[in-house]
């Protein structure tokens, strides 16, 4: 996604959002795409106060978060949602004009989260 925005946008600015626990799996990636592409990417290891006030100041989140999008969207910063999985757009889509919410097509969807998937990969999410 990163790499296909930057193309068309590139003066923008490619934040990746982490709690500090999670800066182990996200900064490889981030690392990578600075590597890969020309986009300026970063990471920003955040509290929940530190991701408010970077909301306040983004244009766009792209997540497939239900926390941060609800957070995102009470703050006034539009949300591209990716609903895969368990997640539900009726149920817990951040409704607020200007946003966009992706919903899976898989007759499966969405599935309880808390239970293993019943094919060989999560199809939802894949491709």
């Amino acid at each position: 996604t990163v790499r296909l925005l930057s193309q068309s946008l590139p003066n923008y600015r490619f934040i990746f959002l982490s709690a500090p626990s999670e800066a182990g799996r996200i900064g490889p990636v981030v690392e990578q795409l600075k590597r890969q592409t020309k986009a300026d990417v970063c990471l920003a290891n955040v509290s929940l106060g530190g991701l408010v006030s970077l909301l306040k100041k983004s244009r766009l989140l792209i997540t497939g978060d239900t926390g941060v999008k609800h957070m995102a969207a009470a703050i006034g910063c539009q949300v591209l949602e990716l609903s895969i999985g368990s997640s539900s757009l009726t149920r817990t889509g951040a409704l607020l004009e200007g946003s966009l919410i992706l919903q899976s097509n898989e007759a499966c969807a969405p599935c309880r989260h808390s239970e293993k998937c019943h094919r060989s990969s999560h199809l939802c999410a894949d491709g």
